[in-house]
């Protein structure tokens, strides 16, 4: 079974307060093991992880929050079918938060990076060499962080995990 990484862009635009996630914020990146070692030491351990998972941040976005974790309910809701589930359906293990949510048990090793680690992580990925090309989706992904961190470096960062 293989191994895919999911994420959202996350931006900052009012210290202190909660991150919120760029409209065009869902990123998918294909299925590179080297990759996903250089991030979170994933699928791949010949490569030194840019950082150590950090876990969900506290602040995260709720479109992140919502791609993580299901609502639970009492009794059935109409509108919103896939991001909720019942109470009486929990699977075994759930992990729950607040007493009204439960992580998505196919998503782990969430973590996230910013700028300045994404720029070590495609270091990494190239290699010493320049062996390994890297694709131009990370280098998206990396154009679009800088974009939206203007002068200000650390307003953005990239939220991710994995699933199985």
């Amino acid at each position: 079974m293989g191994c895919d990484i999911h994420g959202v862009i996350e931006v900052n635009k009012y210290p202190g307060r909660r991150h919120s996630h760029w409209p065009h914020a869902e990123v998918y990146l294909d299925r590179h093991y080297r990759l996903f070692g250089v991030l979170a030491g994933v699928r791949d351990d010949s490569v030194e992880p840019v950082v150590s998972p950090r876990g969900l941040p506290e602040d995260m976005s709720f479109k992140t929050r919502d791609l993580n974790e299901y609502y639970i309910a009492d009794e059935s809701l109409s509108g919103c079918e896939d991001r909720w589930i019942l109470r009486s359906h929990l699977w075994p293990n759930a992990q729950i938060r607040d007493g009204h949510w439960a992580f998505d048990s196919d998503n782990h090793t969430h973590s996230w990076v910013t700028v300045p680690e994404l720029r070590e992580a495609i270091k990494r990925f190239e290699g010493e060499d320049g062996k390994f090309c890297v694709p131009a989706e990370l280098r998206a992904l990396l154009a679009s962080m800088l974009m939206l961190d203007g002068d200000e470096e650390g307003r953005s960062r990239f939220v991710f995990w994995f699933d199985n």
